[in-house]
């Protein structure tokens, strides 16, 4: 009888343990569940799970893939990698209805600084340079070098001695909360990638594309 009853409870967790394993996790998660898995897809620029996370478009994140001056995209992308290597503490959860709100404490490298401080240097470069930018092919890759080793050495003297809070907004759609659309006026775009989409601007604009 014992064994019966044994046999009998071990199927039914089993079962249990089935059922469990077949629901898709993502329905079970929470809005600041979703902003960490949101924020973890993008610090590894997955766009795959991004677009599992988010209401928008994970275009919204591509900032060197479509930039098409080479030398840009590749200067662009440096930078992107030490912005994208932040820390970050999640908390004050609020909910209504189909929408919530999860704040982020984010730590990370004085991006700004970094750019106005090669904004500078680029600057005095250029005017080192004078017209021999003008001269050829030769010249224009040396500016390029020039700069790429003063953007090496200002990510690689940066320290994340910089903190901001910013407020991921939520959304709820069929059940399953994702990270609300957003634009470059969203807080979140602005605290993180605002810099850089400045830099990328301007510099596409320096070099004609």
């Amino acid at each position: 009888m014992k064994k019966l009853i044994c046999i009998v409870v071990a199927v039914a967790l089993l079962f249990s343990l089935t059922a469990c394993g077949g629901k898709d996790s993502s329905e079970e998660l929470n809005p600041t569940m979703t902003a960490d898995a949101f924020l973890k897809a993008l610090k590894a620029r997955d766009a795959d799970a991004i677009a599992e996370y988010y209401a928008g478009d994970p275009k919204d994140f591509r900032f060197t893939e479509d930039i098409a001056d080479p030398n840009v995209a590749e200067l662009a992308d440096k930078l992107l990698e030490k912005i994208l290597d932040f820390d970050y503490v999640l908390d004050n959860e609020k909910i209504d209805g189909d929408k919530a709100t999860v704040d982020v404490h984010i730590s990370t490298y004085d991006i700004s600084g970094i750019i106005g401080d090669l904004t500078g240097d680029i600057f005095s470069l250029l005017m080192s340079s004078g017209s021999s930018i003008l001269n050829g092919v030769d010249s224009a890759a040396e500016l390029i070098k020039q700069i790429e080793e003063k953007i090496d050495d200002a990510i690689k003297n940066a320290e994340k001695d910089s903190s901001v809070k910013v407020t991921l907004k939520l959304v709820k759609q069929n059940d399953k909360w994702l990270v609300n659309d957003m634009n470059q006026t969203d807080d979140f775009f602005r605290s993180l990638f605002g810099s850089l989409q400045k830099w990328i601007d301007g510099s596409s604009s320096f070099f004609g594309v």
